[in-house]
């Protein structure tokens, strides 16, 4: 528990054209996207594994409070066993789970209609670029609504 700066942080190759065409939209850069959709994920309760990667981006670029939340997220998924979370590349597998799960969830129930797959890859329909920010906020006010 160092929040190692020195780890690739894994996504799925599916959705790597979904996290360039997100910078400068709805974050600023990648750790931002993964993060929402890594609590996003989390709250629901759903992991995907990762079939085919990307390495993304490093782990140095993920802020402080943000390994606080991934070291929470295992913390409680392990009922509070301190060992799960001694090993940073660890962690991150797990989170990476979470992450991949919250990007489907963004791409299939709240950016539906401005996002659609082709040749395996999720992509951004460009002329909608600029009403995603309001969806994603909108989307998150409501499901933190539910809590």
């Amino acid at each position: 528990m160092i929040m190692d700066g020195n780890i690739r942080v894994r996504t799925s190759a599916k959705h790597s054209e979904f996290y360039n065409d997100m910078k400068g939209v709805l974050v600023t850069d990648s750790h931002e996207l993964f993060f929402i959709a890594a609590c996003i994920a989390y709250k629901r309760g759903k992991r995907t594994q990762i079939e085919k990667s990307t390495d993304k981006f490093w782990s140095r670029t993920i802020k402080p409070d943000e390994w606080c939340t991934y070291y929470s997220m295992v913390l409680q998924d392990s009922e509070m066993d301190f060992s799960s979370i001694r090993d940073d590349t660890d962690v991150m597998r797990s989170v990476e789970e979470y992450a991949n799960a919250g990007i489907e969830i963004l791409a299939d129930e709240w950016l539906d209609g401005f996002i659609h797959e082709k040749d395996g890859a999720l992509i951004v329909d460009r002329t909608a670029l600029a009403e995603m920010p309001k969806l994603l906020f909108y989307s998150l006010l409501e499901e933190g609504a539910k809590a």
